[in-house]
Order: structure tokens, then sequence, then C-alpha cells
């Protein structure tokens, strides 16, 4: 019987706390709510639009793919020795004829 008496004692302190801080948020809105309009529940249900994602996805999938083109193939050509040289040989002096 004491531990029931505890328990409704703390579940009351509990929504006694709750009511005075919903008073005080209360006492701190300056205007009260007011309703515009009814809700409404929607007649189809709301996700994300599927067409929307998947061209934004290939779009950005071409994108991306033109700009790794773009980055590997200057790696590759800054790697190059320059006039066609082999990469570590010392460049030849050019040969006048």
């Amino acid at each position: 019987m004491e531990q029931e008496i505890a328990v409704l004692q703390d579940t009351y302190n509990r929504v006694a706390k709750s009511l005075q801080e919903a008073k005080i948020a209360r006492a701190e809105t300056a205007e009260p709510i007011k309703i515009v309009e009814r809700p409404v529940l929607p007649t189809t249900p709301v996700g994300p639009s599927r067409k929307l994602n998947v061209a934004v996805a290939g779009v950005l999938g071409l994108f991306l793919g033109v700009l790794l083109a773009f980055v590997v193939h200057y790696f590759q050509e800054s790697s190059k020795a320059p006039h066609g040289e082999e990469p570590g040989q010392p460049p030849q002096e050019p040969r006048q004829d």
C-alpha cells in the first residue's frame, strides 16, 4: 500500500511540474495561437519524387564521370616527359645540322 502511495505521489509531482512548465511557456508567448484553417488529411501519400531523384542522380553521375575523366587525363599527361622523351632520362640537346 505504501509503495502505491509513493508511486502516486511521484506521478502527481511529475504532472504538477509539467503543468507549471506549461504555464510558464504559455506566459512567455506574446500572442495566442490562432487556427487559420482546419487541418485536412491528404488524399494521396506524401513522399519523395522518384522521377526527380533519378534525374538528379543521372545528371550528377554524368557530371562526376566527366570530371573524373578530366582529372585522370590530367595526371596521366603530367606524368609523361615533355616532347616524347622517356621519363628518368636527362633531356637531350637539340641537334644542329
